[in-house]
C-alpha cells in the first residue's frame, strides 16, 4: 500500500492588521491512501464478489425462478470468495458487508482497512 505525503494547500502566512499581527495556520490535505495491493487471491475474490453482485442484479427481473436462482448462485459465489480470503480480511469482509449495497465494495474496505489500518 503507498501512502503519499499530504499536500499544503495554504502555506503559513503572517498578516498585519491593525490589532496586531495575525498568522493563518498551513491548510493540508489529510494523507493519502493508494489503492490496496491486488495478489493472486484479491483478484480471485473480487472476481468472485463481481460474480455474486451480477447474479444479485438478475435477481431484480420479477420472475420468480430467477429469485430462486439468485440465492443460490450467489452463495456458490460468497463460498468461492471465502476460500481465497485470508480470516482478517474475511472479518472486515463481513463487517462492511452489513452496510455495503455491493459484495464488491464490502470487499475493497476490507482490503484497504487490512493494507493500511485506517
Amino acid at each position: 500500500m503507498v501512502r503519499r505525503a499530504p499536500i499544503t494547500i495554504f502555506a503559513e502566512r503572517p498578516f498585519r492588521t491593525p490589532f496586531g499581527e495575525v498568522s493563518l495556520p498551513e491548510i493540508q490535505t489529510p494523507p493519502l491512501v493508494g489503492p490496496p495491493s491486488l495478489n493472486e487471491e484479491r483478484r480471485q475474490a473480487i472476481r468472485q464478489a463481481v460474480g455474486g453482485d451480477l447474479a444479485t442484479v438478475v435477481g431484480l427481473i420479477p420472475v420468480p425462478a430467477l429469485k430462486f436462482l439468485t440465492g443460490n448462485i450467489t452463495a456458490i459465489y460468497q463460498s468461492a470468495m471465502r476460500k481465497n480470503l485470508t480470516p482478517e480480511e474475511e472479518h472486515l469482509y463481513f463487517k462492511y458487508k452489513k452496510t455495503a449495497a455491493l459484495d464488491t465494495g464490502a470487499l475493497v474496505r476490507a482490503f484497504i482497512k487490512a493494507d493500511t489500518g485506517l
